[in-house]
């Protein structure tokens, strides 16, 4: 959930908390308030029949005003009633506030009954708590969407912010520039994030320059080696053992050349500008790339079928596409057996490269990971499918790796 919807909701949540609480309130005060003036009414209208009798004027006005003759005046001597009375043939009773009173007058003891019908007062209740009802519900709505409002220029630097981290990389030596803001703790939080985004980046120059000079350095030496290897192998050697380590040490110095170059391969894939781009026909880079593997297929007796039924271009580096087909064909052989066969399928807008094979002993999905290789590919460095995985995420291609009916299948969706 967005920060911004997670504090809108919890001010939703309070805002009606603190709405029914207060309309729960409103209600006890305004249901005081009428009850307070109505009685205030009885105790005037009682006031009135009193003056009235003391005029010897008897006042008699059923249910509003009730007088009785009363022989002793009880201890409490008022008190206010909610009662319901039926009057003049009225279908149903009626709800009335009474206040009923004692008193002495001219030496005679009255019970007086001031009523107030409860009817019209309740209809006045409801309106004006229906009234203040609505005026609360848009109150609070106007302050919800205000606060909505405000939260959003509040927050506007650091979804800022966010857009800039997203497009953040260690690659781009470009001076990390975060929004400003008045509020202290996004202030500190760029301050944080500019701090760890110099140290990543330190870090990784660090560790980008001591692998590529690393590759560097121990290119020529392999080289050197290699060249002096293959003189000696050319010369007539009578002891076969002799023959055998030095066949030995020059598969190892090759294997060690070759992991050597894709180590920086992978090295530079981290940085795209690297590599330019241009349109290329996947077609045609697929049958290059079988010309290529064809003898060593051949020698093996594996047959490579090709199914291109579509015609697709991509932008994409020349070498690196080079790159990824040459390492799909060579694992597809490298991983095969005698009479095998590589089944390469360009269909709509994904490549099918399967070939037959042995059960792989790990997860097919952990060959992406570099070094990954089976117990009998002793010759592998583990790197070839590191290296198109990577190239894949390079240009936003989907791959998959997966192993049915003794078919090894991957596919790269474009």
């Amino acid at each position: 959930m967005k920060l911004l919807n997670k504090i809108t909701l919890n001010y939703f949540k309070n805002t009606a908390i603190v709405f029914f609480f207060a309309l729960g309130i409103l209600y006890l005060v305004i249901d005081q308030i009428i009850i307070s003036e109505v009685n205030e009414q009885l105790r005037k209208t009682n006031r009135e029949v009193r003056e009235k009798l003391e005029s010897g004027i008897i006042v008699d006005y059923h249910p509003f005003v009730e007088i009785s003759e009363v022989n002793l005046i009880p201890a409490e001597y008022d008190k206010y009633d909610d009662v319901e009375i039926s009057y003049n043939g009225k279908k149903g009773e009626e709800i009335f506030r009474q206040y009923v009173a004692y008193t002495n007058i001219n030496g005679k003891n009255y019970k007086i009954i001031t009523r107030s019908s409860l009817i019209e007062k309740e209809d006045l209740f409801w309106t004006i708590l229906l009234l203040m009802s609505s005026i609360l519900v848009i109150l609070l709505i106007v302050l919800f969407y205000a606060n909505r409002k405000a939260a959003k220029n509040i927050f506007k630097p650091f979804y800022e912010n966010l857009k800039i981290l997203d497009s953040f990389t260690l690659q781009n030596n470009n001076e990390f520039v975060l929004e400003k803001s008045n509020i202290s703790e996004f202030e500190r939080l760029n301050d944080s994030l500019l701090e760890l985004s110099k140290k990543a980046k330190k870090e990784y120059n660090l560790l980008k320059e001591f692998t590529e000079d690393l590759s560097h350095e121990l290119q020529t030496p392999v080289s050197i080696i290699k060249t002096k290897l293959e003189l000696i192998i050319q010369k007539e050697i009578n002891d076969s053992e002799t023959e055998d380590n030095y066949q030995a040490i020059y598969q190892n110095i090759n294997k060690l050349d070759r992991l050597n170059r894709t180590l920086l391969l992978l090295t530079k894939l981290e940085s795209p500008d690297f590599f330019p781009s241009r349109t290329i026909s996947v077609k045609a880079a697929l049958q290059k790339a079988v010309d290529v593997y064809s003898d060593a297929a051949e020698s093996e007796n594996i047959k490579i079928s090709l199914l291109l039924n579509s015609e697709i271009t991509v932008e994409m580096n020349e070498t690196l596409i080079e790159t990824l087909l040459n390492n799909l064909f060579s694992n597809s052989i490298k991983h095969n057996y005698q009479n095998g066969e590589v089944i390469v399928e360009l269909d709509e807008n994904k490549l099918i490269v399967k070939n037959t094979g042995e059960t792989p002993v790990n997860n097919p999905e952990n060959y992406f990971n570099r070094f990954t290789r089976s117990y009998k590919s002793k010759d592998s460095t583990g790197l070839g499918l590191s290296v198109v995985k990577k190239i894949c995420d390079l240009y936003g291609m989907k791959i998959s790796y997966t192993f049915e009916k003794s078919h090894h299948t991957v596919i790269i969706i474009f």
